[in-house]
């Protein structure tokens, strides 16, 4: 044999050998991307008993199981509530009313959904401070 026909013969080789472990390393890793959204509204106001309620919501295929929680925070990252959530489909809910007086407040929301965590902070709520 030739050793221009050696040299082709190993750089095919080279070539199919380096495409067959892309395309097994494509497939392999290859996942469903069905997972959730997390959406944190903005907290509401509730004149005059100085309340607020944290509002979020989640986007969702329907059958898709996901858990996680919702939290109403100050600026300085501490919960005044904390609302567990879970389903299996797009769900809109608020949290509980509590006292706010003195604080900048927002809502933050995590969910976890076959393995896929996403989580989402709302904007602040200045009517308590």
């Amino acid at each position: 044999m030739s050793q221009r026909r050696v040299v082709a013969a190993l750089c095919m080789a080279l070539v199919c050998g380096f495409g067959s472990a892309l395309g097994l390393a494509k497939t392999s890793n290859a996942r469903s991307a069905t997972y959730c959204h997390a959406f944190a509204g903005v907290p509401f106001y509730y004149s005059p008993f100085y309340g607020q309620s944290s509002g979020g919501a989640t986007q969702c295929p329907d059958g898709t199981p996901w858990q996680g929680e919702l939290d109403l925070k100050n600026r300085a990252g501490n919960n005044l509530d904390t609302v567990p959530l879970s389903g299996n489909h797009t769900i809109y809910f608020q949290g509980n009313v509590v006292s706010c007086s003195g604080a900048y407040i927002h809502s933050f929301e995590w969910l976890n959904s076959n393995g896929t965590v996403t989580s989402d902070t709302s904007g602040e709520n200045t009517q308590c401070a």
